[in-house]
């Protein structure tokens, strides 16, 4: 049986600019874009990820397609369309940095805005660098994760034992959901710091999860965001529903401690 501690942090924490927290806390760049050339994401930082009828998420109603994602007047897009391609009802862009970069501990900050559309998610996760994002991951562990629709946020950590046909008692997530807020309306910082004895969720500089004990990841990791439209996603949307749904990113930066594994 696998520990985990679950910390709420409760209470407000003065607000740090994003420079001098990394400054005091030890924190070096090593990675960033601001996403300022128009046209497909940087290659040289950037895979467009492109999935099939025969390889995806078992239970998604979508697919990823490298025409779903486009970076423009300093914003990389990730859309969602509502659309019929190769015999499902949604498309979704995802990128990754599959291939060219990974690092083990340290701390991701991107700043987003999310769609106002029912059930479609802004997603940015770490994920395991020997994994696919476009598949189900079978080595532990699979992803820290943050998902953000128009009225919430969620996080968690996951290893995706459920695929390797292991026992229930066996199965390994921890997942919580809080901050009801329309994300949707304006810009939001977000941030994960990770490192060998926690994890930590923030929101616009506020701490606001914390996990720690065996749930911590231990490998190299890649960074993944997406649009993702959740399994319950309506077979034909509301007519309000607004498509294309754009999960728009403004930057994304990751800093590591100076002697952390680069």
């Amino acid at each position: 049986m696998k520990t985990v501690h679950l910390v709420f942090l409760i209470g407000a924490l003065l607000p740090v600019s994003h420079t001098d927290q990394g400054r005091r806390n030890g924190f070096v760049e090593i990675f960033r874009d601001n996403f300022n050339s128009n046209g497909a994401p940087d290659p040289g930082k950037w895979k467009l990820e492109q999935t099939t009828a025969d390889a995806h998420f078992p239970g998604e109603r979508q697919v990823y397609r490298q025409e779903n994602v486009a970076v423009e007047n300093g914003l990389l897009h990730a859309y969602t369309k509502w659309e019929q391609y190769n015999g499902f009802k949604y498309t979704s862009g995802m990128v990754s940095t599959r291939g060219l970069f990974d690092f083990q501990y340290g701390e991701l900050e991107w700043r987003a805005k999310v769609p106002d559309t029912e059930k479609i998610w802004g997603t940015v996760m770490l994920q395991n660098s020997q994994c696919d994002p476009t598949v189900p991951c079978r080595d532990f562990p699979g992803k820290i994760t943050t998902v953000i629709s128009g009225d919430e946020a969620r996080a968690s950590i996951a290893d995706y034992v459920k695929d390797r046909e292991r026992p229930p008692p066996e199965m390994f997530e921890v997942y919580f959901i809080s901050l009801p807020r329309d994300f949707s309306r304006n810009f939001h910082v977000f941030k994960i710091t990770w490192t060998p004895e926690k994890v930590v969720w923030f929101v616009d500089d506020v701490a606001k999860w914390t996990i720690t004990g065996e749930a911590v990841p231990h490998v190299r990791m890649q960074v993944v965001m997406h649009n993702y439209a959740n399994r319950l996603v309506h077979n034909v949307p509301p007519a309000d529903a607004k498509f294309p749904s754009d999960f728009a990113i403004d930057y994304v930066v990751v800093r590591q401690f100076n002697n952390s594994t680069g």
